[in-house]
Parts: structure tokens; sequence; C-alpha cells
């Protein structure tokens, strides 16, 4: 059988568009990747401290608390932390574009701006850097990393 421009071409077109970030994104959602799946508005998780007496496990106090809120896509809007007893800690509020993490505020105790982090991505939505910026002291700690497509020999 002979093949010809036209019976390959679009397989090998195929092939490109369905490997490449670019046309085909394929996001996971927060939620995805913690294997969780339905309506899900929120999440709470508590640590408590455990103790082993007589041969069972025991669970005693709180010792952190999170409670993570959801859009209707699975994303993390907002995650909320409080002290053991119950008292506001603070709280992390996340902003996506086109399904990738694009920045995060987190707030303290008292309301007032903490910290925010941005991040970049490249053309295949890989990401690449991510800025902090702490309010309290003006920095800017600046994170990056690379990432390399493997070569086909």
């Amino acid at each position: 059988m002979k093949l010809n421009y036209f019976t390959t071409m679009p397989f090998f077109l195929l092939m490109l568009l369905g490997c490449s970030k670019n046309h085909l994104t394929i996001t996971k959602t927060d939620l995805d990747k913690q294997d969780l799946y339905g309506k899900i508005k929120s999440l709470e998780e508590k640590t408590y401290e455990i103790s082993h007496e007589f041969g069972a496990h025991r669970k005693n106090k709180v010792t952190f608390w999170v409670k993570t809120i959801y859009d209707v896509k699975g994303f993390k809007l907002e995650e909320l932390t409080f002290c053991p007893d119950g008292r506001y800690l603070g709280k992390c509020e996340y902003k996506y574009e086109n399904g990738c993490l694009s920045e995060f505020v987190v707030y303290n105790s008292e309301k007032k701006l903490s910290y925010t982090g941005k991040y970049s991505y490249d053309k295949s939505g890989n990401n690449i850097e991510v800025k902090l910026f702490i309010s309290t002291i003006r920095i800017i700690i600046s994170q990056k990393e690379i990432y390399t497509l493997p070569t086909v020999i």
C-alpha cells in the first residue's frame, strides 16, 4: 500500500494538535487532583493530636483546621485557616486564568494583606515563574522553574 501526502498529513496534524498544550488543554481542577468528584462546594480538614492507649488510637484535640471553598468548576476560591480553638488565623484567595492558577492573596487574622503571589506560564502552559510580594517588608522573592521538552531521536 502506497502512502501519499493526503493520507499521512492529517495523521501527523492530529498527533501534533493532540500533543500540543496550545491547542488542547486538559486542565485538572483542584478537586480532580485530590480525587474528589461531584458538586463539592467546600471541604473542611482538621488535624488532630493522636494518642495510643491500651492498644487503641484515641483522637485528642484539634491541632490545625482549614476550610477550602471551591467554585462550580472545582477550583479553589479560598482557604480559611483556624486555630485549634476555632479562632480565625487568616485566609488565602486564589485567582485563575484559562484554568491555570494566576495569583493568590494571603490575609492575616486582622484581615490585612500579608503577601501575594503571581504565576507566569510559557506558551505551552508550563509554570515558569512564581513571584512573591511580601507587603510588610516590600521585598520580591522570585522562584523560577524551567521546563524543557524531551528531544526525539
